[in-house]
């Protein structure tokens, strides 16, 4: 075989196994599994066409990635009409700081899972939404975390005995038409009173002194 043959045949292999695995554009998504994707059909002085992929992914997990994101697709048995779609990525999303062993799962809308190497699982929403857990309404609290929503009372009494007496009484009432009053977490209230007698609500949102 001469050199000139030779050459012309790496030519060609390379040129038709290049059919075979494509980096292409995602030009439409799809929530079946059928995509679209831009490139030339058979040849690359060919006008780009958009074909359509089937995107195959791995059992109980799936993802949308949104049009102009990048794929790689092959082409079974070499035809032009048959691709899958084997991996995916949108530029300029998901992690850009990585450690070794590193695992995130992530959304361009912004809500993260990481499993880092300081062993920690972090779940994170961007503000203001919440982490929802079996489709409750409530926000998602972690250990030393207080909230609550209602109306918080305060009243003063002084008598004009010898000493002065001052009574503060403390009503909190919940927005919950379930209870009337809610139990005021110990230290959320703490004030002082003249003398410099430390007060906090006790269990049934009142305390008085």
């Amino acid at each position: 075989m001469t050199s000139s043959l030779r050459r012309w045949l790496r030519l060609y292999l390379e040129s038709y196994c290049a059919r075979f695995v494509q980096i292409l554009d995602l030009t439409r998504s799809s929530a079946t599994g059928f995509y679209g994707i831009g490139g030339h059909a058979v040849d690359g002085d060919e006008p780009e066409s958009e074909r359509t992929a089937e995107r195959i992914q791995q059992y109980g997990f799936r993802s949308r990635p949104r049009p102009s994101s990048r794929v790689v697709a092959l082409a079974i048995n070499g035809g032009a009409g048959n691709n899958v779609i084997v991996a995916t990525d949108t530029p300029g999303t998901g992690p850009q700081s990585q450690a070794d062993g590193d695992v995130e799962l992530f959304s361009e809308h912004g809500q993260r899972l990481q499993m880092n190497s300081d062993k920690h699982l972090r779940i994170d929403a961007p503000a203001p939404s919440d982490v929802i857990v079996n489709g409750g309404t409530a926000k998602v609290s972690r250990v030393g975390d207080t909230s609550f929503s209602g109306e918080l009372e305060a009243e003063c009494q002084q008598d004009m005995s010898m000493p002065p007496i001052l009574t503060v009484t403390i009503r909190y009432r919940s927005n919950d038409p379930a209870s009337a009053y809610f139990l005021i977490p110990k230290k959320l209230l703490e004030f002082k009173v003249p003398g410099g007698t430390a007060v906090t609500p006790a269990a049934g949102g009142t305390e008085s002194v």
